[in-house]
């Protein structure tokens, strides 16, 4: 997770706060629970955007804008780290988008249409979609479904299942419950404590819809 501040730039001076993101975290983890994939954060980095002037030059020259552009504004140093990164800012033109290469920027101030039986908030639910796309995982317009457009949906189905634990695990750092069991039992260190916490935090994974 990355917080990109600046009180100069309001569009993009996120004000999420560390026990908001322990929220947002927690709920995304109740959603992709269900595929049986789960998400842990260490660090969080708080950040300033990168390279912003030279963003908006390239932004203003862009027909009709580009959300690719966004890739400028995140770090490099922390941004080619291991994992799925996630941007936080303060205003994009949609609630959230996935520009590739394990990058994905929401904006704080999403909204969605309600479903029945969707989450309650609207911020894990973009983050959880946007993730989605990562793990490889295309728009399906059922109103109920995770991958549906700008609502509280937060449903898979078997094929989608199977396709986001594929790709997961295709990402570098990424272990199985079982990868995770042994190499916790295997050390002794902060990293062999770390796995045993986290591996406790897990909930079971429960059944997709179809």
């Amino acid at each position: 997770m990355h917080v990109l501040s600046d009180k100069d730039r309001p569009d993009l001076d996120c004000k999420l706060t560390d026990a908001d993101l322990a929220r947002i975290l927690g709920k995304v983890n109740k959603v992709w629970r269900m595929a049986g994939v789960q998400f842990h954060v260490q660090p969080i980095h708080r950040e300033s955007p990168f390279e912003v002037e030279k963003f908006d030059k390239v932004r203003a020259k862009a027909l009709g804008g580009s959300l690719g552009l966004y890739r400028m504004i995140a770090n490099p140093t922390t941004r080619d780290l291991p994992g799925i990164h996630v941007y936080y800012v303060h205003e994009l033109p949609p609630n959230g988008v996935y520009i590739g290469q394990n990058l994905c920027f929401v904006k704080e101030t999403a909204s969605l249409r309600k479903v029945e039986g969707g989450i309650d908030e609207p911020i894990p639910r973009v983050t959880s979609h946007e993730i989605g796309h990562a793990l490889g995982l295309p728009h399906r317009q059922d109103r109920t479904n995770l991958l549906a457009s700008g609502t509280t949906g937060t449903t898979f189905n078997e094929a989608e299942v199977k396709i986001a634990r594929a790709t997961a695990l295709k990402n570098k750092g990424v272990m199985s419950i079982a990868e995770a069991e042994a190499k916790s039992k295997a050390g002794n260190g902060s990293e062999s404590e770390s796995l045993k916490k986290l591996l406790k935090s897990i909930d079971p994974p429960a059944s997709a819809t179809p």
